[in-house]
């Protein structure tokens, strides 16, 4: 994971604790939002900002003060339309993963079945 902003070269672990964030959480999570960055990154951060999607927070960061923390892939193939910078956190973090799920009436749908084999295949690529 890494995170981007707009005006430091360098971030501590008490920068990045006390810096405004930019947090995208869909409302669909069944864990609220603080409890999820506790379990993830142990520590309390400054959120002052939420969107629906990680994809809106790189263009949403510009011209601002907040911070993000976004998922490398993401940071990277993002920045080429969104320039960023691009930090290592300054902490280590627990190790995540994404899950897939859905509804057992789309089990047999064809489309549906090609789909979640594509985000399969993306998500083992390194």
């Amino acid at each position: 994971m890494f995170i981007s902003l707009s005006k430091f070269t360098f971030l501590t672990e008490e920068q990045y604790k006390t810096l405004p964030h930019l947090i995208g959480w869909p409302n669909s999570h069944s864990v609220p939002l603080e409890e999820y960055i506790r379990r993830l990154l142990g520590v309390e951060i400054n959120v002052r900002a939420t969107v629906q999607s990680l994809v809106e927070v790189p263009y949403l960061l510009q011209g601002t003060d907040l911070i993000a923390t976004l998922p490398e892939r993401l940071v990277t193939a993002m920045n080429q339309t969104v320039p960023v910078k691009i930090f290592p956190l300054p902490m280590r973090v627990t190790e995540t993963r994404e899950v897939l799920v859905w509804h057992k009436r789309n089990e047999p749908d064809p489309g549906h079945a090609w789909m979640r084999d594509i985000l399969v295949e993306v998500a083992r690529e390194p």
